[in-house]
């Protein structure tokens, strides 16, 4: 009977987290600057970061350098991250824009991407990544919304969960570098 209590529980608390989460981007389409995936990712950007686990801990800082490039609808950005723990890591996007909205990625650790979406001065993605963890990797959900700011500035705040239930989270602040 009590693990009955303790599912019903945590099935109830899982469905509220994903249902309560959810945000409607077009809530942003009048907010300035605008946010344009080939605009923003075009050139060098750097950045700083931290993940924290479930319960808030900052369990990893690091710092990460950008280089994108369009083609028209279609860019490649790079990641090169440098955690303070002296990993580094490497991500290379393939971003596609479908339309004025609309956008595609695909990465090499990136197992499905569900939409990216541009509303005013936000992006939102939806992802399925592996990440590294002790001595594999396990697939994580990335719910990732970026909110531009004037002078090229990005601040990103990503949800990551597993079967639903919250695992951590990412910050990252981003600045375009002028060339």
């Amino acid at each position: 009977m009590k693990q009955t209590i303790y599912k019903v529980f945590f099935i109830w608390i899982a469905v509220m987290t994903t249902s309560c989460a959810s945000n409607d981007i077009q809530m942003y389409s009048e907010q300035q600057p605008l946010m344009d995936v080939r605009e923003y990712f075009d050139g060098d950007i750097e950045g700083w970061g931290f993940v924290q686990d479930w319960r808030g801990k900052v369990v990893r800082r690091f710092d990460i350098d950008m280089k994108g490039s369009w083609q028209g609808d279609t860019g490649t950005l790079e990641e090169s991250f440098r955690y303070y723990d002296g990993v580094t890591q490497e991500r290379r996007w393939t971003l596609t824009r479908a339309d004025e909205s609309n956008f595609v990625g695909a990465a090499s650790d990136v197992e499905s991407f569900n939409f990216g979406r541009m509303s005013g001065n936000m992006m939102h993605m939806s992802y399925q990544l592996e990440v590294p963890y002790k001595e594999g990797s396990i697939s994580l959900k990335l719910d990732d919304r970026l909110w531009l700011f004037n002078d090229g500035v990005v601040i990103n705040k990503t949800k990551m969960t597993k079967f639903g239930l919250p695992v951590g989270s990412l910050t990252v602040f981003m600045k375009k570098i002028e060339s």
